[in-house]
């Protein structure tokens, strides 16, 4: 699930990670989108990505 809402595989590299958190941050922050559900898909961006994360520091 973590990976489907980056739009990852679950191969993909750290870099690819961080690279793909940051973008999906930029278009969905609700500071550089006025959609309302832009706050929501930040905070399941959020999440999907801590999620990875520890994962990845825990293996």
């Amino acid at each position: 699930e973590a990976f489907k809402v980056l739009g990852l595989d679950q191969s993909a590299t750290p870099k690819q990670i961080k690279d793909r958190f940051r973008e999906l941050i930029l278009k969905y922050h609700p500071d550089k989108n006025s959609d309302p559900e832009s706050e929501e898909m930040t905070k399941k961006i959020i999440a999907s990505y801590e999620f990875i994360q520890s994962k990845v520091t825990h293996a």
